[in-house]
């Protein structure tokens, strides 16, 4: 029997956060997949911090996982606070502004940077740490306590580039260029010790779907998930539907997190993150060539299965689970027995 995922999340709480967050709750739910959430710490990223404990509140709430803990975390990054401007992708509240009712944070007193040191602790060799937002939680938490880079087993990171490619500057993706002191700290720290899976920007566009897949299949589902998402996803799609491209990032990360079989290429090498220069700020540098002869540190998610993750995304949004035949084979086997 394969062994339970004890995950923790760390995020950044937009609406590609919520299908993400969704999905994990999905696996959390399911008997027959070991997987179990046991927190979310918030940071700041798309959004302040009010509204990403706002949001993650409101996520859970929506599929009755309000008992599942979230910590407050981060309010900057470590050096230099990331400028979000006047019109953040994901909107002023990170759900699309699209005037919810308000919720009332439910937050643990427990710091995020400590819940996750203690959580290390806790599973010790068997917690998996999911980041969907900067790295902030987990740089601040291996410096306070060295330690927990050995006790932590997976670590899945949303993030960064392995062929340049930006999404926020030139050659800077979002999550590691909001603090790129934190995704050096953590690249340079936990991948000596646990296995680090990275999914880079790259993969995320080559992963993409449509706007008609996401509104005439995922946005019919009747689904207390699809009736929150369809909401905060409204104006992002009104700006997206011309190019006929929807992007799920964070649920990406999540889904090969879930099913191991949705990679179908990856390959280890040597990464680091740029910390200065006026052009490659932020951007992450992959050893492709080997020039610098240290041992790699990450598996970078090159390829995935497009059609599985549609049908993981189908799941994550209330329907049937995407591995339908595995359940019922289960049960048929349980029945005989």
């Amino acid at each position: 029997m394969e062994e339970e995922k004890i995950v923790l999340i760390d995020t950044d709480a937009g609406t590609d956060d919520a299908w993400a967050i969704f999905m994990c709750l999905a696996a959390h739910r399911d008997p027959y997949i070991p997987f179990k959430v046991v927190g979310l710490t918030c940071v700041t990223g798309n959004i302040g911090i009010d509204n990403v404990t706002r949001n993650v509140t409101r996520t859970l709430q929506t599929v009755g996982e309000e008992n599942i803990p979230i910590f407050r975390g981060s309010e900057t990054a470590l050096v230099f606070p990331y400028d979000l401007g006047d019109n953040p992708y994901f909107g002023k509240d990170g759900f699309g502004d699209t005037n919810l009712p308000p919720v009332q944070p439910k937050l643990e007193a427990e710091h995020a940077v400590h819940a996750i040191i203690r959580l290390a602790e806790l599973y010790k060799g068997k917690l998996t740490i999911l980041t969907m937002g900067p790295l902030t939680n987990l740089a601040t938490a291996v410096r306070l306590k060295p330690e927990i880079k050995h006790w932590i087993k997976d670590l899945y990171i949303l993030g960064g580039n392995y062929k340049a490619l930006g999404d926020t500057t030139a050659v800077g993706e979002f999550n590691v260029l909001a603090d790129a002191e934190a995704a050096h700290i953590v690249l340079e720290n936990f991948s000596s010790a646990c296995h680090v899976h990275n999914v880079p920007w790259e993969t995320c566009v080559s992963s993409s779907s449509t706007t008609a897949f996401r509104e005439k299949v995922l946005g019919k589902i009747n689904s207390n998930e699809m009736h929150l998402l369809n909401k905060i996803e409204a104006k992002r799609l009104e700006i997206d539907r011309p190019t006929g491209i929807w992007f799920a990032p964070d649920t990406l990360a999540s889904a090969v997190l879930i099913e191991s079989t949705l990679v179908t290429r990856s390959k280890d090498y040597y990464c680091t993150v740029e910390v200065s220069g006026k052009y490659c700020r932020g951007m992450t540098v992959v050893d492709k060539a080997f020039i610098e002869k240290k041992p790699p540190n990450c598996t970078i998610v090159e390829k995935v299965d497009v059609p599985l993750f549609e049908r993981m995304l189908i799941w994550a949004a209330g329907g049937p689970y995407y591995k339908e035949w595995v359940k019922r084979n289960c049960q048929e086997l349980n029945d005989s027995e």
